[in-house]
Formats: C-alpha cells, sequence, structure tokens
C-alpha cells in the first residue's frame, strides 16, 4: 500500500467518525423529537430530564460542551427507556 492510499484511508476512517457523533445540537435535536411523541413519562422523569437540559445550557454556555453533552445523553437514555417500556406495556396488552 502506498503512502498516498494510506493517507487517503485514513482520512476516509476520520470522516465516517465524525459523522457518527452526536452533538449537543443533534441530542438536543432527538431529545425534542422523542418528547413530541408524547411518550408515558413520570412527573419525577419530566423533572429529571428538564433538569439534565437546563444543567446541559449551562454547561455549554460556560464552554463545558462534553459535560453538557454528557447531560443531554442522560437525558436522552431517560425519554428512550420510557419509551420502551411504554411499547413493551402496548404489546403485552
Amino acid at each position: 500500500m502506498t503512502v498516498r492510499h494510506l493517507i487517503a484511508t485514513l482520512a476516509m476512517v476520520l470522516a465516517l467518525a465524525a459523522c457518527g457523533t452526536d452533538t449537543y445540537e443533534s441530542v438536543s435535536k432527538d431529545i425534542d423529537e422523542l418528547m413530541a411523541e408524547n411518550i408515558a413519562l413520570t412527573t419525577e422523569n419530566k423533572a429529571e430530564i428538564a433538569a439534565l437540559r437546563e444543567k446541559a445550557e449551562q454547561l455549554q454556555s460556560d464552554g463545558k460542551s462534553e459535560d453538557a453533552l454528557q447531560a443531554l445523553e442522560k437525558a436522552r437514555a431517560i425519554i428512550k427507556y420510557a419509551k420502551d417500556a411504554d411499547l413493551l406495556r402496548k404489546s403485552e396488552g
């Protein structure tokens, strides 16, 4: 393999890795879309999601993008778990 092929392969791998990475904006949009689905969330879930989004917004404005993204990912995980549980209840009933 020539150096040119190696560089081209490395560039493609890096480009693909960048495409699969979540961003603050993409996760926030994903949360908005999930919340629009009227998933059965408990009052506690809703409060925790709101707190995590508020925390993420503050972290993002403080320049702590990675921490902000982690907070949003936790919020998204809560919603997805509730969605999966809701789908399971519907399929059993």
